[in-house]
């Protein structure tokens, strides 16, 4: 996907309708223009999410949204980006390693199977955080059928976005030849970035890998079971819940968010819909919960908000990152579970729900990491050719 710029009519609507921003008609207009002849950051782009919402909102179907990456890309080929938020297993300390100091020994032996999992034609794709850091999810039999594929080395790359176009080629064309030494040619993916990098991104920029590579929703593979017989749902969820949709997902086809809506009514809950929803979801504010917490807050509470005026009793997600939405929506007494935690109740087992004991550790642990290790919020990195360089240490 690219900024259709020939299409572009300087309305300034990207800025002047987004949710998150505070910018008038008038001033919108000339940012806009600004932005698109200086290739420059507009000054209220410090409170962007990178949501994507803009791009739902464009009248001429413009996609401002990657005009903004294309001046993020370009800040960053200056700058580097922080090591601490790249998941590449060529970054010794990151987010995702950090979380191997919790609960270490049965997530290193869960790794040693990610990394090398046996050959198989299908696949569960965990993608990183349910290889380091909200590893509960994947305690189930219902991801018992195929072998389970991740940790860094199988990261999707959805942080070579930030270093252009031809990164991105290198590194979907790497992750092929690794999933064709197993044989694979179909992944059940748990995580919405892992999707839209796979779904949409890969396949889009390289045909091969559209046309070695099928991919489907955790949700989708699920129905499917379901409706062949080969999995029973016998405790039904009695509950009133509203699905938050990921924005990872607004590039993909409706059937991507038809699927948890389904599998949702399969589970026996009353599903309400909140007033934004699928492709014009509203953000849950997991981009700024580490580094504006104030804004965090009204991300959040803006969202929350929305299932309050349904009445839900629960917010059901399908993305981990989502799950930043537990604590302030406790907080409105509304509990925010993960979609396989619901399926996982619905066949008798139980999870064990640790969500937010498990994200407060892990940003302890992660603050205590950077406390002894400074460097970790000085240290920058370029990604060029496929790989790796460090530019700035302090």
């Amino acid at each position: 996907m690219m900024f259709i710029e020939e299409n572009c009519e300087r309305c300034g609507s990207c800025l002047s309708k987004c949710p998150y921003l505070d910018v008038s008609e008038e001033k919108a207009k000339e940012e806009i223009i600004k932005m698109i002849e200086t290739r420059t950051a507009s000054e209220f782009l410090d409170d962007c999410l990178e949501c994507a919402y803009c791009n739902t909102i464009c009248p001429t179907k413009s996609n401002p949204r990657e005009l903004i990456r294309e001046i993020t890309i370009k800040a960053i080929r200056e700058k580097g980006l922080l090591g601490l938020n790249l998941m590449s297993d060529q970054i010794p300390l990151n987010r995702a390693t950090i979380s191997l100091g919790f609960e270490s020994e049965t997530k290193q032996k869960n790794l040693k199977d990610y990394l090398h999992p046996p050959k198989s034609e299908k696949m569960f794709f965990l993608g990183c955080s349910l290889s380091y850091r909200h590893t509960d999810l994947v305690n189930s039999k219902i991801l018992d059928e195929f072998p389970k594929i991740g940790g860094l080395k199988y990261c999707c790359g959805g942080y070579v976005k930030n270093f252009g176009t031809e990164e991105v080629i290198l590194k979907g064309k790497a992750l092929l030849e690794e999933f064709e030494l197993f044989g694979v040619s179909e992944f059940i993916i748990i995580c919405p970035g892992c999707t839209r990098m796979m779904k949409d991104v890969y396949s889009n920029l390289i045909p091969e890998f559209q046309e070695k590579i099928k991919v489907k929703t955790f949700s989708q593979y699920l129905i499917e079971k379901y409706h062949n017989d080969e999995l029973t749902f016998t405790n039904k969820i009695r509950k009133r819940i509203t699905f938050h949709d990921p924005c990872a997902w607004r590039s993909l086809d409706s059937e991507v968010f038809d699927a948890p809506r389904e599998l949702l009514e399969i589970l026996g809950v009353e599903l309400v819909e909140m007033k934004h929803k699928r492709k014009k979801t509203l953000c849950c504010g997991s981009s700024c919960m580490y580094s504006k917490h104030e804004r965090f807050k009204e991300v959040s509470e803006m969202r929350i908000s929305e299932a309050e005026e349904v009445e839900a009793e629960l917010i059901a997600v399908s993305c981990t990152g989502c799950l930043a939405l537990a604590k302030p929506s406790r907080n409105k007494n509304i509990e925010t579970y993960h979609l396989l935690e619901l399926a996982q109740i619905a066949i008798g087992e139980k999870p064990p729900h640790r969500t937010i004991e498990i994200s407060e550790k892990l940003n302890d642990l992660v603050n205590k990491t950077i406390n002894e290790n400074p460097y970790l919020i000085k240290d920058k990195y370029l990604i060029k050719d496929g790989k790796i360089h460090r530019v700035q240490v302090d």
